[in-house]
């Protein structure tokens, strides 16, 4: 009985031999059998884009001059709305920065009671950013605190003279990533001139205060260690995510000596006349 079961083992061994040597011996006469089939997947590519709003500032012009006319013979104190924030108007959620450029005047500031500054004459900004509970004598910076203010990104001050304006500059990033159709809460809600010595500004210098929004989205940035930045945007996080965005948006290209701007340009559109809304968060 042992021996008629060794022997049929051997018999099936043998036939799987002989069955491989079968198909060996046909492969080079013959072409692979093969199949195929496919499946496609549709993606649709997401956007990111926001507007820049100030509802709160009056753009009413009677006399054409291109200067709103709430804006026109600004006095010392003087207390003027101005909100700036961001709607996110496209498909994807972003994390947005605001960055604002002022003009630095080299003048002498006054108390309120008539006393001039001990610092005399120097390079400094000649307005205040408020919030709309401020007092109008409590004279000092009140940004929102939904804002992280980003001071490493920031130009301080490139230093007024006697003869021309300086300028500085505040970075801020939202603390939060801002979902598709929501807004951020203004950067501040009104601004005041400070009390400065007048007739120390230059004459027909730019009193301009630019804003400008940034946008980038808002998953998958990814930093050396292959780490989503936007996990957790702390103020590190943030600084990086600003750092690429600015990366991003000017690429230069070293074999033809040129640089090709992208998403920003460093002269942005006009907030007012770009874009799905206007300034004041109105559609087209």
């Amino acid at each position: 009985m042992r021996k008629r079961a060794m022997n049929k083992k051997k018999a099936l061994t043998t036939m799987a031999a002989c069955g491989l040597v079968a198909a060996l011996g046909v492969g080079g006469t013959m072409a692979y059998l093969t199949d195929s089939e496919q499946t496609t997947n549709t993606f649709t590519i997401g956007k990111v884009k926001i507007d820049v709003q100030e509802p709160g500032w009056d753009t009413t012009d009677k006399n054409n001059n291109n200067i709103p006319d709430k804006a026109e013979d600004v006095v010392p104190n003087q207390e003027l709305a101005k909100n700036p924030l961001i709607e996110n108007t496209g498909s994807n959620s972003a994390v947005v920065f605001l960055k604002v450029t002022v003009p630095t005047k080299y003048v002498t500031q006054v108390a309120d009671d008539g006393t001039v500054s001990k610092d005399g004459r120097k390079s400094q900004e000649i307005f205040y950013f408020k919030d709309v509970a401020d007092a109008q004598n409590q004279e000092r910076n009140n940004f929102d605190a939904n804002w992280q203010e980003l001071v490493d990104e920031e130009v301080q001050d490139t230093g007024a003279t006697a003869s021309k304006d300086g300028v500085r500059t505040y970075v801020f990033g939202y603390k939060t990533k801002l979902l598709k159709g929501q807004k951020t809460s203004s950067l501040f809600d009104k601004i005041q001139m400070k009390n400065v010595i007048e007739d120390e500004i230059l004459p027909d210098s730019a009193n301009d205060i630019k804003v400008e929004g940034f946008a980038i989205q808002s998953e998958e940035i990814l930093d050396k260690t292959g780490k989503d930045l936007t996990d957790e945007l702390t103020t590190a996080n943030l600084k990086t995510i600003y750092d690429i965005f600015i990366k991003q948006g000017t690429s230069y290209d070293a074999a033809h000596g040129t640089t090709t701007g992208h998403d920003y340009s460093g002269n942005e559109k006009d907030a007012n006349t770009n874009n799905s809304k206007d300034v004041h968060g109105n559609n087209r």
